[in-house]
């Protein structure tokens, strides 16, 4: 049971540093112009705190599957050969774990997170940051169930 309890501790580590990430994102957007342009043109700051939320995104996706992973063979005692992130979400929302309609949501993550490791293209960051809250939401909501 301790590397479950080791990869809960990792998966919630990070998502803590997600939300700190999107509460900074936030708090930007509410700055008034001249507060922001101390540090760097506002352009630049938006910049390099959507590309840390990806960051943080990317690294608490893989979290989330491999702890959803560890949960199913855990739970049921189990030993699943698959190794793909959408392969863990289908199998956990068979198993009744995850509901259909934050499965989808979770396969719509996995999908992000692949275009962010492999296309970088500012129109797919900006409209992938802007559905990170809505993944962090649901993978908070089962890291806090599970």
């Amino acid at each position: 049971m301790g590397t479950i309890i080791l990869a809960k501790q990792n998966l919630t580590s990070a998502l803590i540093r997600l939300h700190e990430t999107l509460q900074h994102c936030e708090d930007l957007q509410l700055m008034q112009n001249r507060q922001a342009s101390l540090l760097m043109s506002n352009e630049e700051l938006e910049r390099t705190l959507r590309d840390s939320l990806i960051q943080r995104f990317e690294f608490c996706s893989d979290l989330f599957w491999k702890y959803l992973k560890r949960y199913e063979e855990e739970t049921f005692n189990i030993s699943l050969e698959i190794v793909a992130p959408r392969s863990v979400i289908m199998a956990a929302c068979k198993a009744a774990i995850i509901s259909e309609p934050d499965a989808e949501i979770l396969l719509e993550m996995i999908k992000s997170r692949n275009f962010t490791s492999h296309i970088y293209k500012e129109e797919t960051a900006n409209e992938i940051s802007a559905q990170i809250p809505q993944y962090y939401k649901i993978m908070q909501k089962y890291a806090e169930k599970l």
